[in-house]
């Protein structure tokens, strides 16, 4: 993972050299996500899985490129606590922190001529690379969770350019980080992770 990430460094900086016209910033904000009233059930061993509402934070680096259609990646670390509760008999509880580098590749529209003011709508693909995230079992070893290396989601908002400052709301549909399993190997289903971010950045370069 850690090659990958030095390659996108390189990447980014690749694009900011040929470009005529090119963003460089910091980023960081608020990640919340809908969890809550989520159950995902396994009837024949009356096992219900359901998390609460996960809160969080989000930092990194930002790229942009062009001036209507616009190419923007980032390299963010994402870390979240969502509260999981398993019930089968017995009722076990568990706050997992979720610490995650995201990256997303964004292509969009960017609304306004005025470079100190402008609209912008987004979407593209995120990558998301487990950074350390481990759940552990749950009711006694009943159900057994392993960490996934890697996810593909989907990002897609909006965004403002106000100076220097960008401001952008976006939603995110990630799949579950984890694979959530019975002691004889049968996997639960599980529901993705839909959560809402909110940004804020600042220009480096402009």
């Amino acid at each position: 993972m850690y090659k990958f990430l030095i390659i996108v460094c390189l990447f980014f900086s690749g694009i900011g050299m040929v470009s005529a016209q090119f963003v460089f910033g910091v980023k960081a904000g608020y990640t919340s996500s809908l969890g809550f009233n989520k159950t995902w059930s396994f009837d024949a061993n009356r096992i219900d899985l359901k998390s609460d509402l996960a809160q969080g934070m989000h930092l990194g680096l930002m790229l942009r490129t062009g001036k209507t259609f616009i190419f923007q990646p980032e390299l963010l670390y994402n870390i979240q606590t969502v509260g999981i509760n398993v019930t089968d008999s017995l009722v076990s509880q568990r706050q997992v922190n979720l610490s995650a580098i995201d990256l997303p590749l964004l292509i969009g529209v960017k609304m306004g001529r005025n470079a100190d003011f402008n609209f912008r709508i987004q979407f593209g693909p995120k990558f998301r690379f487990n950074a350390g995230t481990q759940a552990g079992s749950f009711n006694d070893g009943t159900i057994v969770t392993t960490t996934k290396n890697w996810q593909l989601g989907l990002d897609a908002g909006l965004g403002f350019d106000i100076w220097r400052f960008t401001l952008d709301v976006r939603y995110n549909l990630m799949p579950n980080m984890f694979h959530y399993k019975y002691i004889n190997d049968v996997e639960l289903n599980t529901s993705p992770i839909n959560s809402f971010t909110l940004s804020l950045g600042f220009k480096l370069v402009k």
